[in-house]
Order: structure tokens, then C-alpha cells, then sequence
């Protein structure tokens, strides 16, 4: 499967972490508002250090996957692209 991939840095930059958002490119580009506010969304949800993001189609909608390391855990947030609202957060 073909990935789009987004410019990390300004995620980096914004939030303080490293990552990468893509979507599969029949379903077009995911946009940096979208990537952003589910890093927003998840960090707000869980403080840490972001380490990854992963935005994919999921059931017919844009779902975002986001890894969170703070000083003692790492955690995963899944949240709805569109609405925001988290769906899972999950301790690793």
C-alpha cells in the first residue's frame, strides 16, 4: 500500500516530539489542521512527548493513532480524525 507522508518537522516543532502522519492516497491527503488537532487532542488526553502519528482510514473514517511517552509510561491515543474525540487510549 502506498503511503502519503507529511513534513514531520512542523509537528516537532509545534508539540516537541518527532513523527510522521500519512493516509492511504486513494483516500487523498490528510491535512497538517487535521494532524495537528489530533496531536492537540491526545496530548491534552495524555501530557508527554509525542513519537509518533499514524492517521489511516479505519471503518470509513480518518482514525489517528498517537504514541505518547511521558516520564512514566507510554501510552497510545486513538482519536476520530474528523471529530477529535478520542476513541481508545491505551497503556503500553
Amino acid at each position: 500500500m502506498s503511503k502519503i507522508w507529511l513534513n514531520g518537522l512542523a509537528i516537532a516543532l509545534l508539540l516537541g516530539g518527532s513523527g510522521l502522519a500519512w493516509a492511504d492516497d486513494r483516500d487523498g491527503a490528510v491535512s497538517l489542521e487535521q494532524a495537528l488537532g489530533c496531536l492537540r487532542a491526545a496530548v491534552a488526553a495524555r501530557p508527554g512527548q509525542v513519537q509518533d502519528l499514524d492517521i489511516k482510514r479505519e471503518d470509513g473514517r480518518l482514525v489517528c493513532k498517537v504514541e505518547i511517552v511521558n516520564r512514566q509510561d507510554e501510552y497510545e491515543v486513538k482519536l476520530d480524525a474528523g471529530t477529535r474525540q478520542i476513541l481508545r487510549v491505551k497503556r503500553d
